[in-house]
């Protein structure tokens, strides 16, 4: 049977029950639809939007009503009934910092701990998975292992989301570095061209390239990169969209030399 056609918007409650109970009778059909269902379920680093989708599942092949509750650090407790017209039904799951750290089974419910693995830079979380049923199927070890699959399997989901997430950024972040690294190289490869041609000191050579940075809007690598290019530093570079624009050098000795009349991208006369 597949999961589409347990959709509980195409078939009445009473023809679904009765599709529950011969899922039931057969449990090797019920696991195919439920790792069906499991490989279907919501990719995302928030343990909330797995969890819904596992209840989801859970109330649609396994359960009459699935509840989820959960701690989430830094923010509000978050729970969830599927189906949502059914919460009358169930069953309450208490505190679950104080639940039992193993499943456990009653007369209609199941009840499996949500303990995930911690993951360094990522938010905690942890929980419980409620499985209840109306009267008409009486839970067993099945029916717990079953519930632990999934609640294994949402774990593993927020997981493996997660640590993408991380070595998406690391990556990021290793790609920033080069390239900061790569613009300092040239920053420097500048200041040392100026210092010996202007016979600068490193502080001096460094402003006399922020100050053209500044002056021509441009950033300061790409300044050096011309610097590198031309062995000097030509202020008029890059000024063509911005006429009128005021030139200050700064001399060796920490002066400003203006020249007011100058036409940016004209040499001087």
């Amino acid at each position: 049977m597949s999961s589409s056609s347990l959709d509980r918007g195409n078939v009445s409650p009473a023809h679904r029950a009765e599709r529950m109970r011969s899922l039931r009778v057969h449990p090797s059909d019920q696991l195919t639809t439920l790792l069906a269902g499991m490989h279907d379920l919501v990719r995302s680093t928030e343990p909330e939007s797995v969890f819904t989708s596992a209840a989801e599942l859970s109330s649609t092949v396994l359960c009459d009503v699935c509840t989820v509750s959960l701690v989430l650090a830094a923010q509000e407790p978050y729970q969830v009934t599927r189906p949502a017209q059914r919460a009358d039904l169930a069953t309450p799951a208490g505190d679950p910092d104080e639940l039992h750290p193993r499943p456990q089974l009653s007369a209609d419910s199941v009840i499996v701990p949500i303990r995930p693995q911690p993951i360094d830079g990522m938010p905690s979380y942890h929980g419980v998975f409620v499985l209840a049923w109306d009267g008409t199927h009486r839970p067993t070890q099945v029916d717990v292992a079953l519930a632990q699959l999934i609640v294994d399997r949402a774990c593993a989901i927020v997981h493996d989301t997660r640590l993408a997430t991380l070595l998406a950024r690391e990556r990021e972040r290793a790609k920033n570095l080069e390239i900061a690294l790569e613009s300092n190289r040239e920053i420097g490869t500048a200041i040392g061209i100026l210092m010996a041609r202007e016979l600068l000191t490193s502080t001096q050579a460094f402003d006399q390239l922020r100050q053209v940075s500044q002056n021509t809007h441009r950033k300061l690598r790409a300044v050096a990169g011309d610097v590198i290019l031309t062995g000097k530093l030509d202020p008029s570079i890059g000024c063509a969209e911005a006429p009128g624009l005021r030139l200050a050098l700064v001399e060796p000795d920490g002066h400003e030399e203006h020249d007011e009349h100058r036409v940016p991208g004209r040499a001087p006369e």
